[in-house]
């Protein structure tokens, strides 16, 4: 096996400096550098390469992926995770499919994966709720997809586990009201032929917000807000966050994400805290329903 590996290396370095020789620069002279540790020349290459005229969208992520892996190389660590931050901004789902890169390079990239996506996919959701809005169900049906794929990595932080539900429930919203089926479940096996007449499969509670003819919103019983870290989180002026909430036919909080940041410590606080808030539960027409209920939360340093 190892031979094998070594041939393949052999001709990725003959293909790739024959391009070098020849004066092409190409991205496979830049791989080829790289790979004989040639990190200078690799970045310089590469560099160009990405400055050069509308690269193609696949070798423009190969470009920053191994600008990246000769950053690391080189030690400028601050330049690397700047174009880390890059490639998972523009590709959230991006992924290292190099099986040689190094556990350096791939703890590097897991790094920032797991610092900036929680920034990505709350902008990526507040986008799609702005559709969803705005009525434009099948564009949010699509934005909501992608955030809950987003979410789906195994390198996602857990606490984002609330906006995936969410997402998940804003998703079934928008594709319902579109009138477009259901996304296909990918671990299911082959469709087989459905019965002349299947029954309908009972609908998801719908999830209420804003005025609606004959809704009654929930009423808070218990809302507690946890109080702010003294030190080391001095409050000057005022901050203002956004939290959601999602109140079950019980009056019980199902799920909390902010949509609006104060700062980590505090969030954490406060979602663990709103899980143990209780209401009065909205009704439509006079039914207990699931509702949506938006809490702008204000610190200041009076």
């Amino acid at each position: 096996m190892n031979r094998i590996k070594a041939l393949l290396v052999a001709i990725l370095l003959l293909v790739g400096f024959s391009a070098v020789v020849s004066g092409q620069e190409t991205l496979a002279a830049a791989k080829a550098l790289y790979t004989a540790a040639a990190y200078e020349d690799a970045l310089t290459m590469l560099t160009r390469l990405r400055s050069a005229d509308s690269p193609a969208p696949g070798d423009r992520q190969s470009i920053d992926e191994y600008r990246a892996f000769c950053l690391l190389a080189l030690g400028r660590q601050e330049e690397a995770r700047q174009a880390i931050e890059a490639l998972v901004t523009t590709d959230p789902s991006f992924q290292l499919n190099d099986a040689d890169a190094s556990p350096t390079v791939r703890t590097a990239f897991q790094e920032v994966r797991r610092r900036v996506l929680p920034s990505i996919a709350q902008q990526r959701y507040a986008a799609a709720k702005a559709s969803y809005d705005r009525k434009e169900f099948p564009l949010a049906g699509e934005q909501f997809g992608e955030v809950v794929r987003m979410l789906e990595t195994s390198d996602v932080d857990p606490t984002l586990a609330d906006l995936k539900k969410i997402a998940e429930g804003f998703r079934d919203l928008s594709v319902a009201a579109a009138g477009q089926p259901a996304a296909p479940n990918p671990s299911a096996g082959p469709a087989t032929q459905p019965p002349a007449a299947p029954e309908p499969a009972p609908a998801a509670p719908r999830v209420f917000a804003g005025e609606e003819p004959g809704l009654t919103p929930a009423v808070p019983i218990r809302q507690e807000m946890p109080r702010w870290p003294t030190m080391p989180f001095r409050v000057s002026g005022t901050m203002r966050g956004l939290l959601e909430v999602i109140i079950d036919e019980t009056g019980a909080v199902e799920s909390a994400v902010m949509r609006q940041s104060l700062n980590a410590l505090y969030d954490d606080a406060l979602l663990k805290q709103a899980k143990t808030w209780r209401y009065q539960p909205a009704t439509k027409d006079g039914k207990p329903v699931k509702y949506l209920r938006r809490i702008q939360v204000v610190v200041n340093d009076r």
